[in-house]
């Protein structure tokens, strides 16, 4: 009883977290981690209940047509960048990459909304302008927030995972096998709450910074809206801090370092 009362408290603040993925129409995003599977009665069918992330971050973008790529991705797709910062060591990263947006609705209060994505019509943010995503999450030589601006301008550290069609999040027939979506997990992840409690932090996906390249899976034109979403599975213990994203590495590092600030700032308080 006691492991079920833990397990459904950490279930409802998990799931109050990730309220925020519901927000401007979008589907939910769960992590790969399984909380339980029941069979649907009269059938065979076997059902598993996901558990929520513990931060989410929508990202409305846009891109105009013949805007200048950010590079090339594989020696001749033209890719665009996004840079996500994660500020504490996680369990698992999910990244997932919806086109167009027109049809899912207006980002919520607490989404990232880019200047060209305000800037678009709705005409411009819906069919035909939109593109078969395909994105590769990178890890950047990046710990500190300071080093956020500088590490963007090099190489990646290692490439974690690609994506073309993984997502299965979102019911939309016309694109349901465009979109993307991949999760981040460490090796051997763990396979139940308790493993998912007890976790050797040494183990976890380190905090600093990551770059989403994204680009269509056959070389063409990028163009049209988007929503990116990042989410975070930490485990019990570790406060769940909301990652940060950005085109802009720049703004990105400032926006990191203030955050950085505000929670030195609340532990000094919260140690008085």
């Amino acid at each position: 009883m006691k492991k079920l009362s833990i397990v459904a408290i950490s279930v409802a603040f998990f799931a109050s977290m990730n309220a925020c993925s519901l927000l401007g129409g979008l589907p939910d995003l769960k992590s790969s981690f399984v909380l339980g599977e029941k069979t649907i009665p009269g059938t065979n069918e076997t059902v598993k209940s996901f558990l929520p992330y513990g931060s989410v971050i929508n990202y409305y973008g846009y891109i105009k047509p013949g805007q200048a790529p950010d590079g090339l991705v594989d020696g001749s797709k033209k890719a665009y960048y996004l840079f996500l910062w994660v500020p504490a060591i996680t369990v698992e990263i999910g990244v997932r990459m919806i086109s167009p947006t027109g049809e899912i609705g207006e980002p919520g209060g607490d989404d990232l909304v880019s200047d060209a994505f305000k800037a678009a019509t709705p005409e411009e943010k819906s069919m035909p302008n939109w593109f078969d995503t395909w994105i590769r999450v990178e890890r950047m030589p990046a710990i500190m927030p300071d080093q956020i601006a500088k590490a963007a301008k090099g190489k990646a550290l290692q490439k974690l995972d690609d994506d073309d069609d993984g997502d299965n999040t979102y019911k939309e027939e016309r694109h349901a096998k465009y979109n993307s979506l991949t999760r981040i997990t460490i090796p051997s992840p763990p396979k139940s709450f308790d493993e998912l409690k007890n976790i050797d932090t040494k183990k976890l996906l380190v905090r600093g910074l990551y770059r989403i390249s994204f680009t269509t899976y056959k070389p063409g034109e990028v163009k049209g809206s988007f929503v990116a979403t990042v989410g975070l599975l930490f485990p019990p213990g570790i406060p769940g801090v909301s990652p940060l994203i950005h085109s802009n590495p720049e703004e990105l590092q400032k926006q990191a370092v203030a955050a950085e600030e505000s929670l030195k700032k609340a532990a000094a308080e919260a140690t008085k």
